[in-house]
């Protein structure tokens, strides 16, 4: 899941030899060292978990990552991107499919295009999964995929745009809230307690979890993403603050500015409500399994409040985001009352109270 606050890690940069050595132990050594650098949040959560789950939702994170690298495609045609996630889906199952054209593709020098040159090692260590682990995964990511590839934008046309709130949340359930669903259905098989009940109320609430920290992503890389060409907030949202994203992030259009800025964060906070409920019905002996998502959700919604309370920094284009400092202060409150839901609930609150407030209809 691609949760706040993550990206390139500092840790030390993985080399990947010429020749795959293909054993086991050097499959995942790779797959464990390339996580920090693709996403440090996300690899400080993996360590949250038990081993039996780390090692699946670590391979599911890469493969997420190798496609929606691939799906930036920077500098490669929308129809070649197509194909090259073509080729990924089918290698999901096809161990014989040729990853040759997908390595090539990745000419970048960054982790992201590291980890496609090198996702042979990722499949590799993915199809030694028990089948159990595979059957969660493969849908989830086939899904992934194929909406990726649907919401390409059609040739000529500048990047994603998207009419209406719906539509840019059917995208994020494309990239995030599959991932939530594909979750909830490796939590079932690994964590006792959750009965064929209680994984239809987990599910019923996946969308929103995966959405809820998918769209404060979008907030928070807004600012970035508006630099690169990258315009993810719909028309009807620009519309409604009578303003244009060519104006966006100029002195003289914060207040409109801020008024998108409004509207996103009170979508978001309504899917990081649901976040909440599922964290809540996860049971509270699966003690890491809560702390691991708690955690992603508390570090979202405190993001929340961050970019609102400096809503005018926002505003003029700075991206902003959490401390690493502040990241391992709230993930020590959130293995405090992770087995408490009542306690979940008072944090949730508590971040964004004080100087960290959200729009008033959210609180």
């Amino acid at each position: 899941m691609i949760v706040p606050g993550t990206g390139p890690g500092p840790g030390r940069p993985v080399a990947v030899p010429a020749q795959r050595n293909p054993t086991p132990e050097a499959d995942w050594s790779f797959c464990r060292g390339m996580l920090p650098q693709v996403s440090r949040t996300f690899a400080l959560g993996i360590a949250l978990l038990p081993r039996e789950l780390s090692r699946p939702i670590t391979l599911s994170y890469l493969l997420c990552r190798i496609a929606d690298t691939v799906e930036d495609g920077a500098g490669l045609p929308i129809s070649r991107r197509q194909e090259l996630l073509a080729v990924l889906q089918q290698a999901l199952t096809d161990p014989t499919v040729s990853l040759a054209d997908l390595a090539a593709a990745a000419s970048g020098t960054g982790p992201q295009d590291l980890l496609v040159r090198s996702a042979d090692w990722v499949l590799a260590a993915f199809r030694r999964l028990p089948p159990g682990d595979r059957a969660c995964i493969v849908p989830r990511v086939e899904e992934m995929i194929a909406g990726m590839s649907r919401s390409l934008p059609v040739s000529g046309q500048p990047g994603l745009r998207f009419a209406a709130l719906a539509d840019l949340e059917r995208y994020c359930y494309y990239v995030a809230g599959t991932v939530g669903h594909l979750l909830t259905g490796l939590f079932q098989r690994h964590c006792p307690g959750i009965t064929v009940a209680r994984h239809a109320e987990l599910s019923s609430r996946a969308t929103g979890f995966g959405l809820g920290l998918q769209l404060t992503n979008v907030i928070r890389d807004l600012p970035e993403d508006h630099a690169d060409g990258r315009i993810l907030v719909p028309d009807a949202i620009w519309n409604q603050a009578r303003l244009t994203p060519e104006l966006v992030f100029q002195p003289p259009y914060q207040t409109q500015a801020v008024a998108v800025l409004e509207m996103l964060v009170l979508e978001a906070d309504r899917h990081l409500r649901t976040a909440l409920e599922y964290c809540r019905l996860l049971p509270r002996r699966a003690f890491r399994v809560r702390l691991f998502c708690l955690s992603s959700m508390i570090f979202a919604r405190r993001t929340l409040g961050l970019v609102w309370r400096q809503r005018a920094d926002w505003s003029v284009g700075r991206r902003l985001k959490m401390s690493r400092h502040e990241v391992y202060l709230l993930l020590l409150a959130s293995a405090l009352v992770a087995p408490f839901n009542s306690l979940s609930s008072w944090l949730f609150a508590r971040v964004v109270s004080g100087r960290n407030t959200l729009p008033a209809t959210t609180r």
